[in-house]
């Protein structure tokens, strides 16, 4: 399995630490548990095609959009950072938008609300705009 891993990461120019990830553990553990209920299968009859993925996006998006609004209008603080950074190859400016909180159980909690395109001068009039919509998206400027 190992090796099958190694050359999955190689065919398909991924870090080795995908295997790490929560969501590839997940997506495993359901393609095990399909093999275990139906036995030996083709995988074109297991996997879904991009195209079928593509039009799955907004739902899943929607719906964890939804969670986190509801995770954040319960909690009773929470900060924004924000990061600037510069796409090496297009050379597009971007802010990527994060808020931290901490849980009823008291774990800090950090979600990424965004990363979205910056054209204008990086004021603090235009991050405090920008930031605001992000906000507002999610149903949360206080």
């Amino acid at each position: 399995m190992a090796n099958d891993v190694v050359t999955m990461c190689a065919t398909d120019i991924r870090p080795f630490s995908i295997v790490d990830g929560r969501g590839f553990q997940a997506v495993a553990q359901k393609l095990i548990a399909v093999g275990a209920k139906y036995g030996n299968l083709l995988v074109d009859d297991v996997l879904p095609s991009s195209t079928t993925v593509l039009r799955h996006l907004q739902t899943v998006v929607a719906a964890q959009k939804t969670e986190l609004r509801e995770k954040l209008l319960s909690a009773a603080s929470f900060g924004i950072t924000t990061d600037r950074w510069t796409h090496t190859v297009t050379n597009q400016h971007n802010i990527t938008t994060t808020v931290h909180f901490i849980d009823v159980e008291w774990n800090v909690q950090s979600y990424i609300l965004a990363t979205r395109l910056a054209d204008e001068k990086h004021t603090m009039h235009y991050i405090r705009n920008f930031v605001g919509e992000i906000l507002e998206e999610f149903g949360v400027k206080k």
